[in-house]
């Protein structure tokens, strides 16, 4: 709620407590006691102490009149100086913030290091909160046996699709409806749960759609998904224009794209790979953007085929803590099959859930997200 730094207000958390139904944390620099009664009095049904700017005596004052209201107390560290003053309250709930609030650099090991300062019997007694830093299923995963909670908020906001990236960061696997050509279907595939939409811009797929009629499907989605534009060797500044007029947020390049090419246009970005063999899979992992996409491999083509490549090549295969699309030739009868041997990030389908190219299914949009939710 801090308004000078964060840019935060009380009247944001007055309205999330009118509309949320879970328990909100006031973050911001409690430094006086009436900033705990305006607490309350605005909806906030937990108060962040941090430390650095606080005495242990006022931590305990603090967590008194809290508690008093109503309310619970996040007690944070960034230090090894800091924990060891929380340590000497009443805390019950502790965070170890990995970025430092004076230097602002990040520390990933931070509450690892720091954890191991709270004794046994201390620590079986209190919930540790890990800060900063979280923006993946797996950076989450690696806090498992150090500490009970993550704290995500940047991670977060700055997706283009917020209940997306929040069934990312629960562990669901997401769905991506590609091919997409028409409001109808767009509107319907969110509809049903579709995290990702495709609009194909290849000018050759009978999935195309022009960056007009594109840029009305955008709107009509109004952020309820993430909108991803496929796009196939095309000129760098076709694809920023597209880009720009569409509102798009997503970019992906499915034909011979080099490392460079993807890198240049500001966006998050998906490459696709043509799965021939164990080296399609190699380049895949080695790639450098943001998300890779394994594909089918058909001569001349660059996907939508309906055509699904060896899974069993998966076996083994590291692919670095990358974020991985599963596509070619998924179908509502085959993607629980796909998902028992691979466990991706997302499956991407487009002909798999079709009534003809171009026009999605309705019921088969349905049973292929209803078994991958499932």
């Amino acid at each position: 709620t801090d308004r000078k730094f964060f840019k935060g207000s009380l009247d944001y958390l007055k309205e999330a407590s009118v509309l949320a139904n879970k328990p909100l944390l006031r973050k911001d620099f409690i430094i006086d006691e009436y900033q705990l009664f305006e607490s309350r009095l605005f909806g906030a049904d937990a108060v962040l102490f941090i430390a650095n700017i606080l005495s242990a005596e006022k931590i305990d004052d603090f967590i008194k009149t809290a508690k008093s209201l109503g309310m619970d107390c996040l007690v944070e560290a960034d230090s090894l100086q800091g924990m060891k003053k929380i340590l000497g309250t009443k805390a019950e709930i502790i965070g170890i913030n990995n970025r430092s609030l004076s230097s602002f650099k990040m520390d990933s090991g931070k509450t690892g290091k720091l954890a191991r300062v709270i004794p046994r019997e201390k620590r079986k007694k209190i919930v540790l909160v890990a800060e900063s830093g979280f923006s993946t299923r797996e950076s989450i995963e690696g806090m498992k046996g150090v500490a009970d909670s993550v704290l995500i908020g940047t991670a977060i906001m700055e997706f283009p699709c917020i209940r997306t990236k929040l069934r990312e960061l629960s562990g669901k696997t997401l769905v991506k409806v590609c091919g997409i050509t028409n409001e109808k279907d767009a509107v319907n595939a969110v509809k049903l749960g579709a995290d990702f939409v495709g609009i194909n811009f290849y000018r050759k797929s009978p999935r195309y759609v022009n960056p007009f009629d594109a840029s009305k499907l955008v709107k009509k989605l109004n952020g309820k998904a993430v909108v991803v534009g496929v796009f196939v060797n095309e000129a760098p500044k076709n694809v920023k224009d597209v880009a720009r007029k569409c509102g798009l947020d997503m970019l992906q390049f499915s034909g011979n794209e080099s490392e460079k090419y993807v890198k240049q246009f500001g966006f998050p970005s998906v490459k696709a790979f043509h799965v021939e063999g164990a080296k399609s899979l190699e380049e895949a992992a080695n790639s450098s953007a943001d998300f890779i996409l394994l594909d089918s491999f058909v001569s001349g083509k660059f996907g939508g085929t309906g055509k699904t490549f060896n899974h069993k090549l998966l076996n083994g295969t590291d692919f670095k803590g990358k974020r991985v699309f599963i596509s070619g030739g998924i179908t509502p009868k085959n993607v629980v099959g796909v998902l028992k041997k691979f466990r991706p990030f997302a499956v991407d389908v487009a002909s798999g859930v079709e009534s003809r190219p171009g026009k999605k299914s309705f019921s088969k949009v349905r049973e292929l997200i209803r078994k991958v939710s499932a």
